[in-house]
């Protein structure tokens, strides 16, 4: 890390530690003036406005905590992980059932979860996955890596129906874990710069697809840890391939 790196990074632990507290504040006030709104009788638009607040104040304090998250990885060596074998198809479960709801947010259906899919509305995730494919990580911080690549395989999805695979390969030196979209793809031009600190694609660097532009540097720097790597095909207007090799 350059030592403009490091000051950057320091600056950005230190205003996400600063913004966490307010917000909290922010957060919590919100949630309990909305909680009152029978007793009070808010007119409709103060109703609306408070509901709105707290909507946004909640994604800002999950933009902190990403960046915070990120700040505390940046830092660390192969030493500091907790590696574990786990089980891998119901690690993916977990990751892709919690993105999901997330994701569907204010939908009143459940959410379905199968044997080898996950859906919810017209968001679908299908897991092919042997049941007992079992893989030495840091649970913690590999679930996040998932997490950050189902995340951006929605969100950078405009189509009505979002189908997601998620299909795993052992050889003899390495699992690989390979998450497919069908969304808007990459530019050749852009795949270089995609592991890149606060990059984020043109067409997206306008506010309206939230982010810090750290998730993929992220998942780069989790694979790091465990000695392993992250590699993306992608074919612009049919979607995108990133692959996690992790070593036996």
């Amino acid at each position: 890390m350059t030592n403009k790196d490091d000051i950057a990074s320091r600056v950005l632990a230190l205003v996400s530690h600063k913004l966490r507290t307010p917000l909290s504040i922010i957060n919590g006030y919100s949630e309990a003036i909305i909680a009152q709104k029978s007793k009070e009788k808010f007119s409709p638009f103060t109703e609306k406005a408070f509901e709105e607040i707290n909507k946004q104040g909640q994604k800002l304090a999950i933009l902190v905590d990403k960046l915070l998250r990120f700040t505390k990885i940046e830092e660390m060596s192969q030493l500091e992980i907790v590696k574990n074998e786990v089980n891998l198809k119901s690690l993916l479960k977990e990751a892709s059932a919690e993105c999901i709801v997330y994701s569907t947010e204010g939908s009143n259906r459940s959410i379905i979860i199968k044997s080898n899919n996950i859906s919810r509305d017209s968001c679908a995730i299908e897991i092919i996955c042997p049941d007992d494919l079992m893989v030495n990580i840091d649970a913690n911080y590999f679930k996040m890596a998932i997490k950050e690549l189902i995340d951006n395989a929605i969100k950078f999805n405009n189509h009505i129906e979002r189908l997601i695979k998620i299909y795993c390969t052992k050889n003899t030196n390495y699992v690989s874990i390979s998450i497919k979209d069908t969304g808007t793809g990459i530019r050749p031009g852009e795949i270089s710069r995609l592991f890149e600190k606060f990059y984020q694609i043109d067409d997206y660097f306008t506010g309206q697809i939230e982010g810090w532009g750290l998730g993929l540097p992220y998942v780069k720097k989790v694979m790091d840890l465990h000695g392993g790597s992250v590699s993306v095909v992608s074919d612009q207007g049919s979607g995108s391939v990133f692959t996690l090799n992790i070593p036996n």
